[in-house]
C-alpha cells in the first residue's frame, strides 16, 4: 500500500477509534482516571526518515482534529507537539543511529517488546502527562496525576498492541 494511503487511513483509523469507540466507554466514576489517548501512536510509528517539520505538521493536524471531536481547546495539538518533538530522544533511548532502516515503520514487529514498551511508553506517557498537566494547568496532586498518567499509558499500550496485532502484518 502506498505511504500515503497508509498514513491516511492509520490517521483516520485512530481519530475513529480514538472518538467511538474508547471515549464512549463510560465507567461511572472512573472515568475522570480512564481516558487512554491512542492516536499519538501515528505520530510515534512514523518512517524515521520523516523529517521533524513534517512530524510537526501531523502533530498539529492530528492534536487539533481530535480537540474539535473532544472539546479539548487545543490540549491534544500542545500534548503531540511535544512528542513530535521528542520523538527523536526516544529513538535514541532504545538503539544506535544506524539501529533501524530508515525506512521502515516503527511498531511491534520491527521493534521488539523491550523497545517497543520503551519507545511507545516514553512518547505516550509524554502524550498523556502533558495532556492532563495542561488539563489541570497546576502542579498541585502531582503524583496523582503521574498515576493517572501512567495507568492510562498501561491501558493504551495494551490496546495499542493488539490493534498492531490485528492490524500490522507480520514480516
Amino acid at each position: 500500500m502506498n505511504d500515503i494511503l497508509k498514513n491516511i487511513s492509520w490517521f483516520c483509523g485512530l481519530i475513529i477509534f480514538q472518538i467511538f469507540i474508547i471515549d464512549a466507554i463510560d465507567l461511572g466514576i472512573h472515568s475522570a482516571y480512564f481516558s487512554p489517548l491512542l492516536f499519538s501512536f501515528f505520530i510515534l510509528r512514523l518512517k524515521l526518515e520523516t523529517s521533524v517539520f513534517t512530524l510537526l505538521i501531523y502533530a498539529f493536524v492530528l492534536g487539533i482534529s481530535i480537540d474539535v471531536f473532544r472539546d479539548t481547546i487545543g490540549l491534544n495539538a500542545a500534548a503531540l507537539l511535544v512528542v513530535a518533538i521528542l520523538r527523536k530522544y526516544f529513538l535514541s533511548i532504545i538503539s544506535e543511529r544506524d539501529d533501524f532502516d530508515s525506512m521502515i515503520e516503527l511498531d511491534f514487529f520491527n521493534l521488539g517488546i523491550v523497545r517497543y514498551l520503551i519507545y511507545f511508553g516514553l512518547g505516550t506517557m509524554t502524550h498523556h502527562f502533558v495532556f492532563v498537566l495542561l488539563e489541570q494547568f497546576s502542579f498541585n496532586h502531582f503524583f496523582l496525576l503521574l498515576y493517572q498518567s501512567f495507568v492510562n499509558t498501561i491501558i493504551a499500550l495494551i490496546i495499542l498492541f493488539f490493534i498492531q496485532y490485528l492490524v500490522i502484518k507480520k514480516k
